[in-house]
């Protein structure tokens, strides 16, 4: 950066007067480009690495797609803007708690109670305050989010989160890792028989049923991506 510039953006921030939530933001922004530096699948061999931004994006495309193509069969247009800034935040408590593997965040129900506790006054003390405070009012849908785990809006973003895992599992299998066979197996069993449940609606769960299992044999395809020139 030359100095003109960076004398200039100094002399901007000197004189406006900011308040503590654009310092929270501004303090959020830069910590979650670490989210680059935390390696997930941390115990298993793996061809291509991936870390939690990468994941995160993941989820936050596949979900955004979701949303734009489903209308508003299920969700209002308030609703959709919540659910995009959850599939954005699901893992920022990571920028404390680091990618924990399974058998320690899952093995036991102390553990999992644990994990839980840390991650949830994560969100709700450090994240939730910085993103809400900027807004008008904060929408019921994502506090409840951050206060549970028990409602329509967090099946939706741990199925997507799930999805996100068999769509890089399957990618790894394709190209000869079989180290990831039992996450695989463990990440579709969730997906069709666990997180999606009867307290949904009908024609939601069958359409995210769908969409799981297409996604699995397609990725399995080599020419999953061919366009077609017709």
């Amino acid at each position: 950066m030359n100095d003109a510039l960076s004398k200039q953006l100094e002399k901007f921030s000197m004189a406006a007067e900011v308040g503590e939530e654009i310092t929270g933001l501004a303090n959020l922004c830069v910590k979650s480009s670490r989210l680059r530096y935390i390696r997930r699948y941390s115990t298993k061999p793996l061809l291509i690495e991936q870390n939690v931004m990468e994941h995160t994006g993941g989820v936050s495309i596949l979900g955004a797609l979701f949303i734009m193509s489903c209308g508003d069969s299920y969700f209002t247009t308030e609703e959709k803007y919540e659910l995009l800034k959850y599939f954005i935040l699901h893992d920022f408590h990571e920028l404390a708690t680091g990618d924990v593997i399974w058998p320690v965040k899952r093995g036991t129900k102390e553990s999992k109670k644990a994990y839980d506790d840390v991650s949830k006054n994560i969100m709700h003390d450090v994240i939730a305050p910085i993103v809400s405070v900027l807004e008008d009012n904060t929408v019921e849908l994502l506090s409840g989010v951050f206060l549970g785990r028990d409602n329509l809006a967090d099946k939706i973003v741990e199925f997507f989160d799930r999805l996100e895992m068999l769509i890089y599992i399957r990618e790894e299998e394709r190209m000869g890792n079989i180290n990831l066979i039992d996450i695989r197996n463990r990440v579709l069993d969730m997906l069709l028989n666990k997180i999606l449940d009867d307290t949904m609606p009908n024609d939601l769960v069958l359409d995210l049923k769908v969409l799981a299992s297409r996604i699995y044999y397609r990725s399995w395809q080599p020419d999953a991506l061919t366009i077609s020139k017709e």
